[in-house]
Order: structure tokens, then sequence, then C-alpha cells
């Protein structure tokens, strides 16, 4: 992505760095999991408590399948998003994205910002729909997802296991891609983020 890395400016005046995460940043990236409440990690799709996933994220991730991008203030990861897309089958139109933020810049745009360039990214790669899954505990994402144009397209009951064995209902979210570029360019405007 040729825009990245680069700065921007948070609600409350702190600035980030927004850039694809490396393969330096398995350190950064457990410390950012392990400061991510339990019931919130279970959104990332595997046991993130295991340093071996973020080994794998920073080592052996795909770009053409994935692409991870992390915010980082004074040099520490604060928020993570990633976009992933099936090269082939009927579902290549349609990637899925996943987002935790660190409290500490909750509701100051982290995420937004982060969002905005794997938007941007989907378009130049032709993903039309975006998806997005969760349990009911995401009640913050949920929020913040249906703000950007997503709606909620199905609970499908049990689908989830934590790693206590506990079964929670899946809900899975989507969006058009171009009404959310729209969107997201509205909603950043509005905010008056540095940058945009």
């Amino acid at each position: 992505m040729s825009n990245l890395p680069r700065k921007a400016v948070l609600r409350d005046g702190a600035e980030v760095t927004i850039r694809q995460l490396g393969r330096d940043d398995e350190k950064a990236l457990v410390r950012f999991f392990q400061r991510l409440p339990e019931k919130e990690r279970i959104n990332l799709h595997e046991d993130v408590s295991d340093p071996a996933v973020a080994k794998r994220w920073c080592q052996d991730r795909d770009p053409s399948a994935v692409l991870a991008l992390v915010a980082l203030k004074q040099k520490r990861i604060c928020a993570l998003a990633s976009l992933h897309k099936p090269r082939h089958g009927w579902s290549r139109h349609v990637g899925g994205i996943r987002v935790a933020v660190d409290a500490s810049v909750r509701r100051k745009g982290a995420a937004s910002l982060l969002v905005w360039e794997l938007v941007r990214h989907a378009l130049d790669r032709e993903v039309e729909i975006i998806t997005a899954e969760m349990t009911r505990k995401h009640e913050f994402l949920m929020s913040f997802l249906e703000t950007l144009g997503f709606r909620k397209e199905a609970e499908i009951d049990g689908f989830v296991a934590d790693q206590k064995g506990g079964r929670h209902p899946l809900i899975i979210m989507a969006v058009d891609t171009i009404g959310m570029w729209k969107k997201l360019k509205d909603f950043l405007h509005d905010r008056s983020f540095a940058g945009f």
C-alpha cells in the first residue's frame, strides 16, 4: 500500500502511525493481545493468548490473502485491523474484517482510521462486500460497525466456542463496500480527522 506508513491524529490529539503489521512486530503484538479483555480476544478467531499465534501472524501471513494493519502510539500497538480475502471460489468478491482496539484509544478514532485503509484496499482488490463476525459480547464493535453502514445479516446459535468450552451465537454483519466507502469518508470528515 503506497500511502503507508503514515501519521494520523486521533480525536484526543494523540498522534499515531498507521502501517502494515511487520515481521518485527511479534513481541509488540503479543503485548497488545495480552491487554485485550478475554471476551474481545475471541473476535480474532484464534487463541491469541498463545504467542505462537502472534508469531504466525507476523512471520507466515500471506499478504495476498490477508492485509493486517496496526496503529502505533509511541511505538506501542494500540489497534489492529485485518482484511481477509479468498483468492478463488464463489466468494472471491467478499472480504472479512477483524478489528481489535486497546482500551486506551477506544472511541478516539483508531478503529475508523484502520478500517478506512482496509476499505480503500478492498476497493482496489474488487471486494464488493465486507463481512464481520462476532458474538453478542462485542456490543462496542457492533455499534461501531453499524455507524459505518454494516447491518446484521444472520445469527447462528452455538456456532462459536470460547477457550473454556462455552458456546455463543455467531453474529454476521455485512456492508456494500462502495456504500461503506462513502459513509466512512463522511464519518471521518465530520469528525475532522487530520490526514483526510
